[in-house]
């Protein structure tokens, strides 16, 4: 039976150790909508966006995706979005989707060399499934006291991901919260 990985690779990508600005994130979360990719989160100021190609491994074959980062970095945190659409005719049913995330966690830790602290199903607005992710960075890919929080969402053929990464200390503060919980699929 075909089962596909899913697609994250903005994990690996954060806890790869990007290397963050001196400057301290805003009081404020300012509401970013990005209507192409029809999602809207708050944001710690106006993110930059990135578009990445990566290849994948999908049972035999191997096929390019494109990977669309919307990213803001401060000196001791980074808060990710990422999107991906699912390249195939595939309709995971929700076993399968289950499947795909928890793949793509064990995929994305491997490739990070970071380690799972606690990981859980969600269901997000109420119909879609995922997966909220706590991992600790280990050197060399990492500071030794980095932490991720990630938020995966199979959505139709789409994932969404919202990711922080940042010192344990940082990941704590209420914003990181706020950014995760204000993330929303807009039609």
């Amino acid at each position: 039976m075909f089962r596909p990985v899913i697609f994250v690779v903005g994990l690996a990508v954060v806890i790869g150790g990007c290397k963050m600005p001196a400057e301290e994130p805003p009081a404020q979360l300012e509401e970013f909508v990005s209507k192409e990719w029809k999602f809207k989160v708050k944001f710690p100021g106006k993110p930059e966006n990135k578009q990445q190609d990566a290849k994948q491994q999908i049972g035999a074959r191997t096929i390019q995706i494109k990977v669309v980062m919307f990213s803001k970095s401060f000196r001791n945190e980074g808060f990710i979005v990422g999107v991906t659409d699912i390249p195939t005719a595939f309709e995971p049913d929700p076993i399968e989707t289950q499947l795909m995330l928890e793949k793509g966690r064990e995929a994305a830790l491997a490739n990070s060399g970071a380690t799972l602290e606690s990981s859980k199903s969600i269901l997000f607005q109420g119909r879609y499934q995922g997966m909220e992710i706590l991992a600790k960075s280990q050197p060399p890919k990492g500071p030794a006291d980095g932490l991720l929080r990630a938020r995966v969402y199979v959505v139709g053929k789409r994932v969404y991901q919202t990711i922080v990464a940042g010192t344990a200390t940082a990941i704590k503060e209420p914003r990181v919260a706020e950014f995760l919980d204000s993330f929303q699929v807009t039609d």
